[in-house]
C-alpha cells in the first residue's frame, strides 16, 4: 500500500488545516499560512504522482521476485440525490466526482473527472502525457474504506463567493445525526449497515465481482 486515504491528507491538511501541515485560508480554519482554493488540489496531484512512481518502481524491481500486489487505500462515501430533480442529480454527481473521483478517476483513466476540470479550470493541475501513462492503471487491487452514504441536494445559488475544496462542490448534505451514550451501545443502525452491505457484497460476488475481502474497522483509527 502506498497511501492510506490520501484525500484526507489533501483536504484536512490543506483545506481546513485541522491535520498537519495545518495549512488553509484564514476563512476556513485557524492557520497561519495556506490557500484553500489551490493547495488541496496541488497536494492531491503530487500524492497521485508519488503513488504512481512507487507502483512503477515496485513493479520494475520487486514484484516479480516477491509475487506481491501493490495498491492505494481510498476513503469512500456514496452520494444519492435527495429528489428526482436534475439539479439534485447533478449535485450528487459533483459530490461523487470531488470525493471519489478526485483520486479514483486518474488511477483508472489518467485524468481528473470532467466536472472537476470544468469547475476548477486553472486551479486543477494537469498530467503530462508521460504522467498519464504512469498514473493510469497504477494499482493491482483497489481498496476502499466505505464510511456511509448521504443524500445530496443542490443549494443554488452557490453558498459563498469565497472558494475552497468544500465550497467547490456546491452541494447541500443531509444531517445523519450522532447517537450519544448510552443509546450508541444499542446501535441497530450499524447492525443493519453490515447486514445490508454484506448481502449486496455476496450478490456482487455471485455476479462475478473479484472481491478480496471485507473488513470491519474497529480497533485502529485514522489519527495519522
Amino acid at each position: 500500500m502506498t497511501f492510506n486515504e490520501p484525500r484526507m491528507v489533501a483536504a484536512l491538511g490543506f483545506d481546513n488545516g485541522i491535520n498537519p501541515p495545518n495549512r488553509c485560508s484564514k476563512q476556513f480554519g485557524n492557520c497561519t499560512n495556506g490557500n484553500s482554493a489551490t493547495e488541496p488540489y496541488i497536494a492531491a496531484h503530487h500524492l497521485i504522482l508519488n503513488h504512481a512512481e512507487a507502483v512503477k518502481r515496485y513493479r520494475q524491481k520487486y514484484q516479480a521476485k516477491q509475487n506481491g500486489r501493490i495498491d492505494i487505500f481510498l476513503d469512500f462515501v456514496w452520494y444519492e440525490p435527495l429528489t428526482r430533480s436534475k439539479a439534485d442529480y447533478y449535485a450528487a454527481q459533483r459530490a461523487r466526482d470531488f470525493h471519489i473521483g478526485w483520486f479514483w478517476h486518474p488511477l483508472v483513466y489518467g485524468k481528473y473527472p470532467r466536472t472537476m476540470q470544468k469547475i476548477l479550470r486553472e486551479r486543477l493541475s494537469k498530467f503530462t502525457k508521460s504522467e498519464v501513462e504512469k498514473v493510469k492503471n497504477s494499482f493491482d487491487i483497489l481498496c476502499l474504506s466505505h464510511y456511509t452514504s448521504y443524500y445530496i441536494y443542490d443549494p443554488h445559488p452557490p453558498p459563498s463567493n469565497v472558494t475552497d475544496y468544500q465550497q467547490d462542490w456546491n452541494v447541500g448534505m443531509d444531517d445523519p445525526g450522532n447517537l450519544t451514550f448510552p443509546k450508541s451501545l444499542h446501535d441497530s443502525n450499524r447492525v443493519n449497515f453490515y447486514r445490508s452491505y454484506l448481502k449486496e457484497l455476496k450478490r456482487a460476488m455471485d455476479d462475478g465481482a473479484n472481491i478480496t475481502g471485507y473488513f470491519a474497522w474497529s480497533i485502529l483509527d485514522n489519527f495519522e
